[in-house]
């Protein structure tokens, strides 16, 4: 299915079980503006390539994107060819754990949120199965991967759950990743978050900064001025 990215020029193709969603909006405009000494970006876990589309339209920097599942690696492939973008954005088939990056100065990753328990239910979509529960990498394995992908005060950005941000600053910090921004993401002012936006760098010192909250919707059902701000610059 070929479908308009919202906010951008381009068209992507999607299937069924790994349409993309706001959270991949939401993370590429929490990565703001993106310094010109930026030369090598990548996504961890890229999908069909959305979050590279979004970063494109923000950096002149060589984007890559590492995928393990071959369906979506090939759908990244086409959406790439599709949009003209084959000298700007690249996507490889492997498992980020086996790669051999040293030169990563910005990292952005949409991971699976889940772990993989009895007590959870699970889609019957092998692909909405792998993007969201922790069945081909797990958190620790991530934050594993991108420090020894990041040159040193590299960035990892990353969408989580909130209910596991401690997790992720536990394990991070043994693997030379230091928290240093949040902004937690409310469906409703009233409500409680169902996202956090992090932004780690490695070799740095201590020091958190939190953005204030992102509301997404007022209480009629309507998007904020906020959100119908971002779907239009990203």
């Amino acid at each position: 299915m070929l479908t308009d990215l919202i906010g951008t020029p381009y068209k992507i193709y999607q299937v069924k079980g790994n349409k993309y969603n706001l959270d991949s909006i939401l993370l590429a405009n929490f990565v703001g503006k993106i310094n010109k000494k930026i030369k090598n970006i990548y996504d961890f876990g890229c999908g069909n390539g959305v979050l590279m589309f979004y970063l494109s339209l923000k950096s002149d920097s060589k984007i890559t994107g590492i995928e393990i599942q071959e369906e979506l690696f090939r759908l990244a492939e086409k959406n790439i060819n599709r949009n003209v973008l084959q000298k700007k954005l690249f996507v490889i088939n492997k498992d980020i754990r086996e790669i051999d990056i040293k030169n990563a100065d910005v990292i952005v990753s949409n991971p699976p949120y889940f772990k993989k328990t009895k007590n959870v239910k699970i889609s019957k979509s092998t692909l909405r199965q792998i993007a969201r529960h922790e069945i081909k990498i797990d958190l620790d394995s991530l934050l594993k991967s991108a420090s020894k992908s990041l040159k040193s005060k590299g960035s990892l950005y990353l969408s989580f759950k909130p209910e596991r941000l401690t997790e992720v600053i536990k394990i991070s910090k043994n693997y030379m990743l230091e928290t240093k921004e949040l902004r937690f993401v409310h469906p409703y002012v009233f409500k409680k978050p169902n996202l956090v936006l992090i932004k780690l760098v490695k070799n740095s010192n201590e020091g958190v900064f939190t953005q204030p909250p992102l509301v997404l919707y007022n209480d009629k059902g309507e998007m904020s001025m906020e959100l119908k701000t971002i779907y239009k610059t990203n």
